[in-house]
């Protein structure tokens, strides 16, 4: 439950001070959203409890489980002091279906009915009025009534943990500016957006995703967009005009090759680990990234030239490709925080590699180095420095100034030298060996 609504008998006590008659309860608590009404006695809306009741009783005669009581599935529901519903939790009940009636209700909270055994909805769903969160997760739902897109929602939906394999066109008239969470599904395609749209977030991860609509870039997401643990081998020629004002994960699908002009305005992370990618495009340094980016567990043999442009405000992990050389220019790229180039199959470093500004963690470990560029003593490292299971015979003479404020570790190198004579006044500690 969120925190806004975890102290009900605080609200009370604000919304008590208040004397303005037109003045209710979803003004307090803000979660009034795309045209949610504030009559709670049109359409003839269940918000009484003793409404609420009465849709117990239905309940409980469609499901024929003789365990189940109006006390029971009402233990958790909590009212206001004019007795309207605030949050109705029917969770873990094995419903395995709802009245008719069930979609007039008007929920000031939230609506949990998780980890039930609903197969379908009632076609009146779409009518209700759920102002914070909509929670249908852990069911076995196969389909949305077509009225499910007018169903008002003022903060999440989550459908995940279903059967869910299509998705109606109608799906995407479903109220702008909220939260979907479409995870764990059987979703295989994903329908054309023939309208600009605006989500809050959209999780379609652990799906069966093997394609998106070339209009994919008609939505703006204004938090994450998760795409990973699918299907999807390319993406739509537009995906570069994705805007993503949070953090867009395509890791673990099966992406050979990203689009020419894949540039996604980016305000968060973006993960693109384990898939097959091979090459970036030119066009990529153009992307902004306001996070980490972490392209670990591909197949990347080189990076471009541009590549020396990128700033990253987070983590760059490289891990785990099989990188043989980098860019000449490479040291000119910024990493506020940590690079990770462990795991690949790099033999040298290009002198430029000195310049390098890394504010975190530089990660060399698991490589085939040999030796160190002399520019090596320039780098100032503010945390730890692995060269550790690497080739190194010898560390260039320079190497006795370099600036570490962490832990350096050369253990697991055939070094050839006098380890007594190598003393380093701006290193926290040294690892010879494991």
């Amino acid at each position: 439950m969120s925190k806004k609504y975890s102290n009900l008998d605080y609200y009370k006590s604000k919304y008590s001070k208040y004397k303005n008659k037109y003045l209710t309860l979803k003004n307090i608590y803000g979660g009034m959203h795309n045209g949610i009404t504030d009559n709670s006695t049109t359409n003839n809306h269940i918000t009484t409890k003793s409404q609420v009741t009465e849709l117990m009783k239905q309940i409980i005669e469609l499901n024929k489980d003789k365990n189940l009581t109006v006390k029971k599935l009402m233990e958790k529901t909590t009212f206001d002091e004019n007795e309207n519903l605030v949050n109705l939790e029917l969770y873990g009940f094995k419903l395995e279906k709802l009245p008719d009636s069930f979609g007039n209700l008007r929920v000031l909270g939230n609506l949990n009915l998780y980890n039930n055994r609903l197969k379908e909805l009632p076609a009146s769903f779409g009518n209700l009025q759920v102002h914070n969160n909509l929670d249908l997760h852990g069911n076995i739902l196969e389909e949305l009534p077509e009225s499910f897109k007018n169903i008002k929602v003022g903060n999440t939906l989550n459908l995940s943990r279903n059967q869910l394999h299509t998705l109606s066109e109608t799906f995407l008239d479903i109220q702008v500016g909220i939260n979907v969470n479409l995870s764990h599904n059987k979703l295989n395609v994903f329908p054309e957006i023939k309208k600009n749209i605006n989500f809050g977030g959209l999780d379609l991860s652990y799906n069966e995703l093997n394609a998106l609509p070339e209009t994919f870039d008609n939505i703006k997401f204004y938090g994450n967009l998760n795409l990973s643990h699918n299907k999807l081998d390319i993406l739509p020629r537009t995906f570069g005009n994705v805007y993503v004002q949070g953090n867009l994960e395509l890791n673990n699908n099966t992406l050979n090759v990203l689009p020419d002009n894949f540039k996604c305005n980016i305000t968060g992370n973006l993960e693109l680990s384990f898939n097959q990618l091979r090459t970036l495009p030119e066009t990529f340094t153009n992307i902004k990234i306001k996070g980490s980016l972490n392209l670990s567990f591909n197949q990347f043999y080189e990076l471009p030239e541009t590549f020396k442009d990128i700033t990253v405000f987070g983590n760059l992990n490289l891990n785990s490709n099989v990188l043989r050389t980098l860019p000449e220019s490479f040291g000119t790229i910024k990493v506020r925080d940590d690079l990770n180039l462990s795991n690949n199959e790099l033999e040298t470093l290009p002198e430029s590699f000195g310049n390098i500004k890394v504010k975190g963690n530089l990660n060399l470990s698991s490589n085939q180095l040999q030796t160190l560029p002399e520019s090596f003593k320039d780098i100032h490292i503010h945390h730890n420095l692995r060269l550790d299971n690497n080739k190194l015979s010898t560390l260039p003479e320079s190497f006795k100034t370099i600036r570490i404020d962490g832990n350096l570790n050369l253990s697991n190198n055939p070094l050839d030298i006098d380890k007594d004579k190598y003393t380093f006044d701006n290193i926290g500690r040294i690892i010879w060996k494991e």
